[in-house]
């Protein structure tokens, strides 16, 4: 098996060492953090290495890291971190779940994460550094760019284009044929049938807030 180090220790990284677990091509060995937050020596009983002796603990030549950094800042850190080790020569491991049935002409890049997704269509295209969480639906000839992050339940459309470093929220939609720009936030629920330019940000509005309390609605509607 592979030995892979997996940079980060918060929710992400430990979501994606559960992952990595089940999986039977690399095993992960230690994880990486910035020096400033090596509090610990160890995280989930592996060792918390600083990033300072990465490359003197674990050669180039025989691992794989994968950054499992969250969407902070618009995933503006992970990407930084990606560029930052791709540099260093380091190789990327990727995580596709073992149930999708995926065509063969879908085309992923390297320090991809695709979980339980439902459905990638044929001659889609997801590049560099890409989060895709469960339950979500990619359509044919469809183009997610690198550093963006896909949450649960979201839908994006055949032939669309997801910008650079998006947030796609719970069950967002994209339609057919529609082009998100770079760095563009959708929010839970909202659906987007135009193109949007760079930099926009779309909010769905919250449910109305019912003017009873709980016990009155019961009492009311005799729910049980």
């Amino acid at each position: 098996m592979k030995k892979l180090v997996i940079f980060g220790n918060g929710q992400v990284a430990d979501i994606m060492f559960s992952y990595f677990q089940k999986n039977e091509e690399y095993k992960v060995v230690a994880f990486c953090v910035d020096d400033k937050f090596q509090s610990e020596k160890k995280h989930l009983n592996l060792p918390l290495l600083p990033f300072s002796k990465l490359k003197k603990l674990c050669p180039v030549s025989d691992y794989f890291i994968f950054v499992a950094i969250s969407y902070t800042q618009m995933n503006q850190k992970r990407k930084d971190k990606y560029n930052q080790i791709k540099k260093m020569g380091y190789r990327f491991a990727n995580f596709i779940n073992s149930k999708l049935e995926m065509p063969n002409n879908v085309k992923i890049g390297e320090n991809v994460a695709i979980l339980d997704t439902k459905c990638i269509q044929p001659f889609a295209k997801i590049h560099n550094n890409v989060f895709i969480w469960n339950g979500t639906i990619i359509g044919h000839h469809a183009l997610i760019k690198s550093h963006s992050w896909v949450t649960s339940g979201a839908n994006i459309g055949g032939n669309s284009i997801i910008g650079e470093q998006s947030f796609l929220g719970l069950n967002s939609t994209v339609g057919n044929m529609i082009k998100i720009g770079k760095n563009c936030f959708l929010g839970a629920n909202s659906l987007i049938t135009k193109n949007l330019d760079n930099n926009k940000v779309c909010i769905n509005k919250d449910t109305p807030i019912f003017d009873l309390g709980t016990s009155d609605f019961i009492r009311l509607t005799k729910f049980k």
